[in-house]
């Protein structure tokens, strides 16, 4: 190859499983199955206290907002409602934006 010219190198694919070995797969399907068993354990760990919380948490609100609005003269309930879904706004974008920003540290 002389000095001024460019290689240019083509990469297709064998096929849609090139490379793939079932044989190997199923070789190594006890680690597979521990891998797999971990992420889900790992991931869903907080599952149930995540499933309860996701309930009990807005009904809480409602019921301290509920508390504090109800001698009011007006309808409490649009009040409960507004206020609610304001502060759940306002969490998640807090929530979201803690989470950007560690996601992307090295550009800020």
């Amino acid at each position: 190859m002389n000095e001024g010219q460019i290689q240019e190198i083509i990469i297709e694919p064998r096929g849609k499983l090139a490379g793939f070995q079932f044989r190997e797969l199923w070789q190594y399907r006890e680690l597979l199955r521990f891998l797999v068993v971990r992420d889900i354990k790992v991931r869903y760990k907080q599952t149930v206290l995540g499933g309860l919380w996701a309930i009990l948490q807005p009904f809480m609100n409602m019921v301290v907002l509920a508390a504090l609005l109800l001698n009011l003269p007006i309808s409490w309930t649009d009040i409960l409602i507004s206020g609610a879904i304001s502060i759940g706004l306002f969490v998640f974008g807090i929530v979201y934006f803690k989470k950007m920003e560690r996601r992307f540290a090295d550009i800020i």
